[in-house]
């Protein structure tokens, strides 16, 4: 690799920001690091980089795993992320080909099919670092990406969140996205892979004028003379950053007072946070927790501003018409003067595992399978004496009966065995579930 790449400018900062970032802990425990690359000269040198970075720590033995998508957009995807993967071995890089299920129909009219394949390429590389005890997972995003999204969100009527872009540091699920190029320019990068002689993937989508992004791009000259430079773009998305952190410490404090994250895979948000519509302020933090949660549950992203606005109209003026209805793959259930959000699936039992309730599955019930309580899982417990002693009639007055369905439970064959939530293994007395 030519050190020419490596004493640039753009390595150096690079660096700094990764010290200043992860020092504290590099020296703690042997990590292991993930990054999105494509093959495209972004994600490209950003694994170039952190091979390098990872190497001024050699004596921790931390892994670098290079994750290749392999979309099937196009016939020519798989000989690409094969190119990718050979080009990246030959450094040592532990480089892996993820294939995407190609079942999204991009001709829909109805289905923006740029974001259902995008949290499709973020699904499957969480699911790799979670399978591989993976916490940080690295992105080639650089500056003129966060200036696209600016326009895109624009153009989509978001608000602060929306246009505040892309930041260095996000918790998503169970990772943490780390975007160390955001402060880099496309046109840089290119220069510098250039000029080392390293070859990168040029995708011919991004020349497309069907993707309304690619037509944002193509219009930056005409925004350049306007006077929508993209350094003052960047201007005004470093003046919002500084409003959202103080609605963030807003947020932080509400959702402490009114939120319960469940580790059993729902939200319960306490309906007094709904006092207050007259406030437009108020109404801006209420909607960013609405939004947050349903992310947080369903597809990963927050729903569109207009349906999301349809929702705060039913909870500001009947929420019982809520109970039965869904929102990007979450269920609304108004009850006990409380909004209780669930997934439309529940999480994969797997999650569910043993050792979270306590019960040793290896030996005697060793045919008990964990899956959804359900209705007729319901009628099965509380015939039992176990329902006698928690108090059906206690339970469903704080949980609502479609979210008791969907609660874990063990079963041999069609018999159920034991509630973990509020059963035989681990009894959930009726004070605790006061508490939720």
């Amino acid at each position: 690799m030519p050190q020419k790449l490596y004493d640039s400018a753009l390595y150096q900062e690079f660096k700094q920001n990764l010290d200043e970032l992860f020092a504290p802990i590099m020296t703690q425990y042997r990590w292991h690091f993930a990054c999105a690359c494509s093959g495209g000269a972004d994600s490209l040198l950003l694994t170039l980089f952190m091979r390098q970075w990872l190497q001024d720590y050699s004596e921790f033995s931390h892994q670098l795993h290079a994750l290749i998508i392999d979309h099937q957009w196009r016939a020519e995807s798989l000989l690409e992320a094969q190119k990718t993967k050979q080009y990246l071995q030959e450094y040592a890089i532990d480089a892996h080909i993820l294939t995407m299920q190609n079942n999204i129909d991009k001709n829909s009219p109805k289905k923006n099919s740029e974001a259902e394949a995008r949290q499709q390429r973020y699904q499957l590389l969480q699911q790799y670092c979670q399978q591989h005890d993976i916490l940080f997972l690295f992105t080639g995003h650089q500056s003129d990406d966060k200036v696209e999204g600016f326009w895109l969100n624009l153009i989509r009527g978001s608000g602060l969140y929306g246009l505040t872009g892309l930041n260095l540091l996000r918790a998503a699920d169970n990772v943490r996205l780390i975007r160390p190029l955001l402060s880099a320019d496309a046109t840089q990068i290119r220069d510098l892979l250039d000029s080392c002689a390293i070859p990168y993937i040029k995708d011919p989508a991004n020349d497309s004028t069907k993707y309304k992004r690619n037509r944002i791009r193509q219009a930056r000259n005409m925004f350049d003379e306007m006077g929508f430079t993209k350094q003052r773009i960047l201007q005004t998305m470093q003046h919002l950053q500084a409003t959202k952190q103080v609605m963030e410490r807003q947020l932080t404090m509400l959702k402490a007072k009114h939120c319960l994250y469940h580790p059993l895979g729902f939200i319960r948000i306490d309906g007094a946070l709904w006092i207050d519509w007259h406030d437009d302020g108020y109404q801006s933090l209420v909607s960013k927790i609405l939004a947050d949660a349903i992310a947080r549950l369903g597809k990963g992203y927050a729903p569109r501003y207009q349906k999301l606005l349809a929702v705060k109209q039913i909870l500001q003026n009947q929420p019982t018409l809520l109970c039965g209805r869904h929102i990007a793959g979450v269920n609304l259930y108004w009850h006990d003067n409380a909004l209780y959000l669930f997934p439309v699936k529940m999480p994969d039992c797997k999650l569910f595992a043993s050792e979270f309730f306590n019960c040793d599955n290896s030996h005697q019930h060793q045919h008990w399978q964990l899956r959804p309580l359900g209705n007729e899982g319901i009628k099965q417990w509380r015939a039992t004496k176990a329902s006698a002693e928690t108090s059906w009639n206690a339970i469903k007055t704080y949980l609502p009966r479609t979210l008791i369905a969907q609660l874990p439970a063990w079963f041999d064959g069609e018999k159920l065995q034991a509630v973990p939530f509020f059963g035989r293994i681990s009894p959930l007395c009726v004070d605790k579930i006061k508490k939720l």
